[in-house]
């Protein structure tokens, strides 16, 4: 819908400049993705309060699930962009992983901590 209304209206353009303007024409509807990352990370500890653990195993499963859509359909338009986005997603990542050591261990997830730094 979006790439050939805002062929057509220039006053589509204007309004949703803000979500459209910064990713490739083929990838319009990468702000949504975006919101969408930015509400599942924020779920995470309302959704698992009783175990730790499975908040970091839930938001490292959510980072490479983000990370490799992002790097397979590398939407913005500037390759610095998508680079800079494949980075900060790879280092949260990583943190999130590494503060998995940190972690009181529980009886329900052994071998957690090995768990998400293979994946991470």
């Amino acid at each position: 819908i979006a790439p050939e209304r805002s062929a057509r209206d220039p006053t589509f353009v204007m309004c949703f400049r803000f979500l459209l303007g910064r990713f490739r024409v083929d990838r319009w509807y990468w702000g949504s993705v975006l919101m969408l990352r930015a509400l599942l990370m924020a779920l995470v500890p309302i959704s698992f309060t009783d175990s730790t653990s499975k908040q970091l195993v839930m938001l490292v499963t959510l980072l490479t699930a983000f990370l490799v859509a992002q790097c397979h359909h590398q939407p913005w338009k500037a390759q610095v962009l998508n680079m800079a986005d494949t980075t900060v997603l790879a280092m949260t990542m990583l943190i999130a992983g590494a503060s998995s050591a940190f972690v009181e261990p529980s009886g329900s997830t052994p071998g957690l901590t090995a768990y998400i730094i293979v994946v991470a």
